[in-house]
């Protein structure tokens, strides 16, 4: 019995040994793009399922797919869908703040040819989209959600369009189309869109993930939160710094600074109070009068008004 055990084992090594050489070869052969089909042969003509199920999902008949489309679209341009639980629209889900509208929504793309501009144009055309965001007292207490849509709510930008707006305040945004993706490591220094950027579940650029970037988990909807962090992520980060020297740099012969930095940066005028502290901060810095103007910037740029939607 021992020596029948001794053979097996030395048999199991030797198989061992061969299978090691053999992957070992395999190593140090040239990449290629070559594979083993799975399949080796595929049939001529198509079953026509995959078909027959588009012209389902897309038909005419079938409202769902056009109301789940509208509510997607309507919760990007208002923060929340008409239905507030976008991944579920059954019976564990919560009922439509708007039927009527949701409905309306659905009719009029199927009837504009499934035309996804022709609905984004007709909200951002709409009154209800161009309301102002200044909150109403009276109607902030019958409604503090904002449920029948009375103002227009206020949201924070996405993680890449914070870094993306960064770059383009200081005119350093690379608006070329397409080219490879750039490596996760490579977003501090890459002046391209975010949406190049490398992005997997081990390669995740940081300072857009401060930020609530995206999450596998967070297909439908992402969660926004508030932490510390994110205002230390903006006064820190290189892209910061840069576009604070870019810009003061930029505007160093302007006659009247802090309202143009305002404008520029922030997209208003300043308060007269907002005036008021920038003035008496250039009058009071200890500074020379470039690394002051850069100060400011940096302060701008960390405002709450310029990573929020209004």
């Amino acid at each position: 019995a021992a020596t029948k055990a001794m053979n097996s084992a030395k048999k199991r090594i030797s198989d061992a040994k061969k299978a090691l050489a053999a992957a070992e070869k395999q190593m140090k052969a040239e990449m290629t793009t070559k594979f083993k089909e799975r399949q080796a042969s595929f049939p001529n003509r198509s079953s026509g399922r995959r078909t027959a199920f588009a012209n389902w999902l897309a038909n005419e008949q079938n409202p769902l797919t056009a109301r789940v489309a509208m509510n997607q679209i309507w919760m990007r341009h208002f923060e929340q869908g008409i239905v507030p639980t976008v991944n579920e629209f059954g019976a564990n889900g919560r009922e439509p703040t708007h039927p009527a509208l949701l409905d309306w929504l659905a009719d009029e793309f199927m009837e504009s040819g499934w035309s996804m501009k022709h609905m984004h144009k007709l909200i951002l055309l709409s009154a209800t989209y161009r309301q102002e965001g200044t909150p109403d007292e009276a109607n902030l207490a019958s409604d503090p959600d904002n449920h029948y849509l009375w103002r227009m709510p206020s949201r924070r930008m996405e993680g890449e369009i914070v870094r993306d707006n960064l770059l383009w305040v200081s005119g350093r945004l690379d608006e070329s189309m397409g080219g490879p993706d750039i490596a996760h490591t490579s977003a501090q220094e890459s002046q391209r869109r975010s949406i190049y950027l490398r992005h997997a579940h081990e390669k995740l650029v940081k300072f857009v993930q401060i930020f609530d970037g995206p999450k596998v988990t967070e297909c439908y909807l992402r969660h926004e939160s508030v932490q510390p962090h994110q205002a230390l992520a903006m006064h820190n980060s290189p892209l910061t710094n840069l576009a604070a020297e870019k810009l003061a740099g930029q505007m160093k012969d302007s006659e009247d600074f802090v309202g143009d930095a305002f404008l520029r940066i922030l997209g208003r005028q300043p308060k007269p109070e907002e005036r008021q502290v920038c003035e008496q901060f250039f009058t009071e810095a200890k500074t020379d009068e470039a690394r002051t103007r850069e100060r400011v910037v940096t302060v701008l740029l960390n405002h709450n008004d310029f990573v929020v939607v209004r």
